[in-house]
């Protein structure tokens, strides 16, 4: 009995995956969109087993495949084009995406970082480390907020570059750039990099900050940005840290009653009973 229920339970699934229909998804490969690479994945479902798809460009890192619609998960894969066979994709693999696919009406995955853990390395038990993609609506357009990275630098080095990887390589290919623009806050000079963050996405920078003598002689510093809002930086030889200059104190006096009275950055302030007033007497 047992035996025959298995039979009739395999049974059904194959017609349902028979008179399952096919639908269209996309993959947004974004920063994958390098070296001419080519895109494939692997794709399966309950009771369906795991078979390659490839895709087919639409324009620009705008890419296209057929699925079942009875398909659950799907592993997106960036393929070298140099060793690429729809009928083995693994053994051109570059890199990947893990997904579960959607059912929600969200049809495209869009890549937005080349690793889910950026202290994710390649060994023998973890060969790959899995890129980090979301989806999204194709035919959504893309909305960017703009957001600066100040930078206080107080090394020693002769030239002075970020480079950014991550949703994108946001200050270009590397050595990154090495900004002129500046402002002042607060009486500390800062250098402005400019940079976008996707309006609701994820985001995630991997800043290299360096003096660009070369790969293995080179002086560096790590810092991720992983929220869309301004950044403060302060760099040194020794290190980096996040937070703006605090500012120059030009002078300090103590009257009878205990308030003391500085003067900042050209301003007067009075510090009285743990709270800070401007020389109107408002609180700061």
């Amino acid at each position: 009995m047992k035996k025959i229920t298995f039979v009739m339970a395999m049974v059904f699934a194959m017609v349902l995956n028979l008179n399952a229909g096919t639908r269209t998804i996309y993959l947004d490969a974004n920063i994958w969109e390098t070296a001419d690479a080519v895109f494939s994945a692997w794709v399966w479902g309950d009771g369906i087993d795991g078979t390659a798809i490839s895709f087919t460009k639409v324009e620009g890192a705008i890419y296209k495949a057929e699925i079942n619609d009875a398909l659950t998960s799907i592993i997106f894969l960036r393929n070298d084009p140099a060793k690429f066979d729809i009928t083995n994709p693994w053994n051109a693999e570059w890199n990947r995406a893990e997904a579960g696919i959607p059912t929600d009406g969200n049809d495209m995955f869009r890549i937005v970082d080349w690793k889910v853990d950026p202290n994710c390395e390649p060994s023998e038990t973890v060969p790959y480390c899995p890129s980090a993609g979301v989806w999204t609506k194709f035919g959504t357009a893309v909305e960017y907020e703009d957001y600066n990275l100040y930078v206080n630098n107080q090394t020693t080095w002769e030239q002075f570059y970020i480079y950014a990887w991550g949703n994108a390589e946001a200050f270009g290919g590397w050595p990154g750039i090495s900004a002129t623009e500046t402002v002042t806050k607060d009486g500390a000079t800062y250098t402005v990099y400019p940079f976008k963050a996707e309006k609701g996405g994820a985001i995630a920078y991997h800043l290299i900050i360096h003096n660009n003598l070369g790969e293995g002689s080179d002086a560096r510093h790590l810092f991720d940005i992983t929220e869309a809002r301004d950044y403060y930086l302060t760099v040194t030889d020794a290190a980096v840290t996040e937070g703006a200059v605090e500012a120059a104190v030009d002078q300090v006096t103590v009257d009878k009653k205990g308030a003391v009275k500085f003067m900042q950055n050209g301003q007067l302030f009075i510090q009285l009973d743990g709270k800070t007033y401007n020389a109107l007497g408002t609180q700061m």
